[in-house]
């Protein structure tokens, strides 16, 4: 380990000992998504000692994202998310290896996606038939994975758990992923981040429901959204994350 890497690890290091710390140091964890979970995610691993980290998100900063996104800043209005997290991590610790793909992960690219060797993924993708298709993908190819699933229309950071995701409750997009995940595999082995928050539903008179753009074809529904929840979704995945790669405890 360098000189840098000893050092901010140093605190970390008297938490989960010589071997949590290097067991995290040879990891290679991809993230999916780079929203409000996915950023504080990234965050959370990179300062957690994480040795190498692959970005996944095809989209770029708006003004939008100002309010629960880390990477949106007024200065990064306009930049591609992955390069912004690419820049912040090396920024936290240089010795860090950092593959930004800016891509939107589909059918169509995600046998490309996956390809590379990884240790663990974390879904924080937004959309639900992509995130029905990393999910199936991680569960053919035997890849660990931790889902994140609806972290809008919420403001309570301290209703979110941690269980498998067959036995997630409360939470309406956890009822949908289990419902089209069993039609092409089972649940077994995946972990889910969620909250058991009810959504809150409001419509605010004049302002439109679905975005003005097209993606891929569709537009997509705007979410009520503040920060406190996305983030602590993040954070909770990526605890999850170290927990299992670093085997806390088995240090002596």
């Amino acid at each position: 380990m360098t000189p840098i890497a000893m050092t901010q690890n140093e605190r970390t290091h008297r938490l989960i000992g010589t071997k949590g710390v290097a067991n995290l140091r040879s990891a290679t964890i991809t993230v999916a998504g780079l929203g409000g979970v996915g950023s504080f995610c990234i965050e959370a691993l990179a300062r957690s000692g994480v040795g190498h980290l692959r970005i996944i998100d095809h989209d770029t900063v708006s003004a939008s994202n100002c309010n629960r996104q880390l990477h949106a800043l007024q200065s990064t209005l306009g930049q591609p998310k992955v390069d912004v997290m690419k820049s912040r991590v090396l920024d936290i610790d240089p010795t860090i290896t950092v593959e930004a793909v800016q891509r939107f992960f589909a059918s169509d690219t995600a046998d490309e996606l996956l390809a590379a060797p990884t240790d663990l993924i974390i879904d924080a993708i937004d959309a639900l038939g992509p995130k029905i298709e990393l999910l199936a993908r991680c569960k053919e190819s035997g890849i660990p994975v931790i889902t994140a699933l609806g972290g809008a229309a919420r403001l309570d950071p301290t209703k979110v758990r941690i269980a498998p995701l067959a036995e997630t409750s409360g939470d309406p997009l956890a009822s949908r992923v289990r419902k089209l995940l069993r039609r092409r595999t089972s649940l077994d082995g995946i972990t889910a981040v969620f909250s058991v928050e009810p959504p809150v539903r409001t419509a605010i008179e004049g302002c439109p429901t679905m975005t003005d753009d097209l993606f891929r074809g569709r537009q997509r529904v705007i979410q009520p959204s503040m920060m406190m929840v996305p983030a602590a979704i993040g954070l909770a995945a990526a605890a999850e994350a170290v927990r299992r790669i670093s085997a806390i405890g088995s240090d002596t």
